[in-house]
């Protein structure tokens, strides 16, 4: 889930972060809360509005923002047009990066997490893509261009309202 009182929202691609190791505190300084499985429903079983043939990866859709397994999103291989419909109506992606290892070098997940970057990058949504570990991003892949978040104490200030 995600507060639209965030300073990453509205901004496009740029505005997003890799938050490392994507504590509560990380995620909360930019209006994020991990999604929780409804009642009867396990996490993952969320839907893309408009999509079912990748609904396993999904672990929170509504309010434009998707929040969604990066390992199942890059191993169900989406085409093109279904990941530029999505980024249509979710302009916010949430990707938690359970695959830091398989997403450097040239294996096929590596390849395909460039091309899903690619995508977004151009569909001009904002991606906060959160890892437990620091992701080995090759230069070309355009996550390598935001901003790094490592450390509680790295939050920026600017924007956040509270009491």
């Amino acid at each position: 889930m995600i507060s639209t009182e965030n300073p990453g929202w509205g901004q496009g691609f740029g505005g997003g972060r890799i938050i490392v190791p994507g504590t509560e505190r990380q995620l909360g300084a930019f209006g994020l809360f991990r999604p929780s499985p409804s009642p009867g429903q396990a996490t993952g079983e969320g839907q893309a509005r408009g999509q079912t043939s990748w609904q396993a990866a999904v672990k929170h859709a509504e309010g434009g923002v998707l929040w969604i397994s990066l390992g199942q999103l890059l191993e169900q291989n989406i085409p093109e047009p279904e990941l530029t419909g999505v980024a249509a109506t979710h302009e916010t992606w949430v990707l938690d990066a359970d695959v830091p290892g398989k997403v450097s070098g040239s294996g096929p997940l590596a390849k395909r997490f460039v091309e899903v970057a690619r995508v977004l990058e151009q569909c001009d949504v904002t991606v906060f893509l959160v890892s437990a570990s620091p992701l080995p991003l090759d230069p070309a892949n355009p996550f390598s261009a935001l901003a790094l978040v490592e450390s509680s104490e790295e939050l920026p200030v600017e924007g956040i309202h509270g009491s």
